[in-house]
């Protein structure tokens, strides 16, 4: 299967609740639960080479998913402790970086739906469990890790990487606009934002 600028968009499917679409009014183009055609195709196609584990797959392969595409403002960053060499006598040793990958994704979008539904799921990834965080799948496309990008393109696939962790923060800039019940807008000062954070680390730069 062939891919092309004009029919793929580098996103983020961001695991959601189901009937939060019909709950919240999401566009159609921005719900992923239907898992069928090209789009699952290469997702699926993916989970052996990616040595995704069966549990995630099963929760991928049965939860919905929103569908955002990160603005040209978008970053990637690390926490934790990068690569390093450590003096130790007369010789030299290396430690190896353990960093927490930190997205910081500017939403180029402002329909009440989807902007209320990151933050419906940023509650969950946060507060759904009274005695601990409980943490959400992001399927990325944007920033996939180099072993991905590898293994996807020896499948003939485009890249993503399967990350778990949370909604730190969503930032909108102005306030609410539009009419209830017919088209609603959030931040319609058009700044809007969110972080994420990974919650494993890895052993990368």
């Amino acid at each position: 299967m062939s891919y092309s600028v004009e029919t793929f968009k580098r996103k983020w499917l961001i695991q959601a609740v189901s009937g939060l679409d019909t709950n919240l009014s999401i566009p159609a183009e921005s719900w992923f639960e239907t898992k069928s055609g090209d789009e699952w195709t290469q997702i699926n196609g993916l989970f052996t080479a990616l040595q995704v584990s069966s549990q995630l797959q099963s929760v991928i392969t049965s939860q919905p998913f929103l569908r955002i595409f990160p603005g040209p403002s978008s970053s990637r960053s690390n926490d934790g402790n990068i690569p390093s060499y450590l003096p130790s006598g007369i010789t030299t040793q290396f430690k190896p970086g353990q960093v927490r990958r930190r997205f910081t994704v500017q939403l180029a979008e402002n329909r009440a739906g989807i902007l209320d539904a990151l933050q419906y799921i940023a509650n969950l990834s946060n507060f759904a469990s009274a005695t601990g965080q409980q943490p959400i799948i992001v399927l990325d496309f944007c920033w996939p890790e180099i072993t991905d990008v590898i293994a996807a393109r020896t499948s003939g696939f485009p890249a993503y990487t399967v990350r778990l962790g949370m909604i730190e923060t969503i930032d909108l800039s102005g306030p609410a606009g539009g009419f209830p019940g017919f088209l609603e807008f959030r931040g319609i000062g058009g700044n809007n934002a969110m972080s994420f954070v990974e919650r494993d680390f890895r052993r990368a730069v």
